[in-house]
C-alpha cells in the first residue's frame, strides 16, 4: 500500500518493485489499474513506479480514492508474473484558511 496525497504532480516517484527470473533472463514490466490506468506508469526496464497524472480528489468530491493495481513481469519466453499494490490517494492540504468576517473592530481604552 503506498499513500499520495491528491495533485501531488506528474513524474512523481511511486515505487520502485523489481522481480528476478530463477534463469537469469531479463525482465520487462507493465502496469495495470483497470479504469484509473492513465494515473500511473512504470519503465519496462528498470520497474520504477512514478505518477503521469495528477488525481485531483476536488472533482471527484470523495476524501480518498484507491488505485488498485498488479505490476506484471516478464521474461522473454512469455512467463510471467503479477503482484497487486493499492494507490491510496488521500485530499491533499490545499486550501488556505478563511476569515468568518471581511473586518473586525478592535476596542482600545485610553489610559491603559
Amino acid at each position: 500500500m503506498i499513500n499520495l496525497p491528491s495533485q501531488s504532480g506528474t513524474a512523481l516517484a511511486v515505487a520502485g518493485i523489481s522481480a528476478t527470473d530463477p534463469e537469469g533472463a531479463a525482465i520487462s514490466y507493465s502496469i495495470g489499474c483497470g479504469s484509473d490506468s492513465g494515473y500511473l506508469t512504470v519503465d519496462p526496464t528498470s520497474g520504477a513506479v512514478t505518477m503521469t497524472a495528477a488525481f485531483d480528489l476536488e472533482v471527484s468530491a470523495v476524501n480518498t480514492h484507491t488505485l488498485a493495481c498488479t505490476l506484471t513481469a516478464a521474461d522473454a519466453t512469455g512467463q510471467s508474473s503479477g503482484v497487486p499494490f493499492n494507490v491510496i490517494i488521500t485530499d491533499a492540504n490545499d486550501k488556505l484558511p478563511v476569515f468568518n468576517s471581511a473586518s473586525y473592530p478592535l476596542y482600545f481604552t485610553a489610559g491603559n
